[in-house]
């Protein structure tokens, strides 16, 4: 099952239009997918046994994601996901990715960011939540809001094709209010993360 991004920021609490782009001269088929801004959802943390009700956060710019470009090469995956802003703020920032193939493989990626470690901590998973012992590069740039994640293809087997879903969330003092976008659907953050275009091997 995909990752729940609601889901998931109760955890952490409780612990502490889209464009298809022809194939490139890098041999990569990339798929860019745009998300609407001022579409973040703020979620108010209850206890830890109740599902926060979201509500809609238009002035919030930070963790707002307006595109993501999803590139898939011979050798790589790589993700790049642009904010309309993306600060040092907060007590954690996460960004989370889903991955599904052709072969049935699902991956999961979290990149989490906060105090004493704004430049980021990335980690692959499986979905029983054992980890992927391949390297996993990543790039979080406050000055230009862009976030970058790659990881070798060969991680994922040997796919025709691969699905990502993608959300970040941030969370302000105390950990009790959330601020969350999933990349791919406008004002909604759903049960799962919403799935991209398959993107076929460049």
């Amino acid at each position: 099952m995909a990752r729940s991004l609601r889901r998931g920021c109760v955890t952490l609490a409780v612990a502490a239009g889209m464009t298809v782009a022809s194939v490139g001269p890098a041999a990569a088929q990339t798929v860019t997918v745009n998300d609407a801004r001022g579409d973040v959802l703020r979620y108010t943390m209850v206890d830890e046994n109740t599902e926060p009700e979201a509500a809609a956060a238009p002035g919030v710019t930070n963790g707002d994601v307006v595109r993501t470009t999803i590139a898939h090469t011979a050798t790589r995956v790589a993700v790049r996901v642009k904010f309309a802003d993306l600060k040092r703020t907060g007590e954690l920032r996460g960004d989370f990715l889903s991955l599904r193939t052709n072969e049935g493989v699902r991956r999961e990626v979290s990149l989490m960011a906060g105090p004493g470690m704004w430049r980021g901590q990335v980690e692959m998973t499986r979905p029983n939540g054992r980890p992927v012992r391949y390297a996993v590069r990543h790039q979080i740039n406050y000055d230009t809001n862009v976030v970058r994640v790659s990881f070798p293809r060969r991680c994922v087997s040997a796919p025709r094709w691969v699905q990502l879903g993608l959300g970040s969330m941030w969370a302000g003092s105390g950990m009790e209010t959330f601020y969350m976008d999933d990349a791919q659907l406008d004002g909604q953050v759903g049960d799962v993360l919403a799935w991209s275009p398959r993107v076929r091997r460049g």
